[in-house]
């Protein structure tokens, strides 16, 4: 019953926090290309007339992306990665050790 419940609990604070991490990452995108395009155009022209007009957009998009990709997606797993480790910790010493051994050759 309790591994049942940590299930549970596993499973919403999964969801919970991508919708968080994804809601957080797009807030970060349009903080960040506000940034840059406000910047862009504080240069002076000379600088404008240098760069090939996609040269931003490009530069732009790329960068952006990434970063979107680290905080919502990879920085998500991190944290359910390490409660899931947490709550496999609280399991383990629920369970006798003879079970745990048997759990563990089970998943290899």
């Amino acid at each position: 019953m309790i591994i049942l419940c940590i299930g549970v609990i596993c499973a919403i604070t999964s969801y919970t926090s991508a919708v968080c991490l994804k809601i957080l990452s797009e807030r970060q995108n349009r903080r960040i290309r506000q940034t840059l395009f406000r910047s862009i155009f504080e240069k002076n022209f000379v600088f404008l007339d240098k760069h090939r007009t996609g040269e931003f957009g490009l530069h732009l998009s790329e960068t952006i992306e990434k970063i979107t990709g680290g905080i919502g997606e990879k920085f998500g797993v991190a944290i359910e990665s390490i409660a899931t480790f947490i709550a496999c910790l609280f399991i383990s010493k629920r369970i006798p050790l003879d079970q745990n051994l048997l759990f563990l050759v089970s998943v290899k």
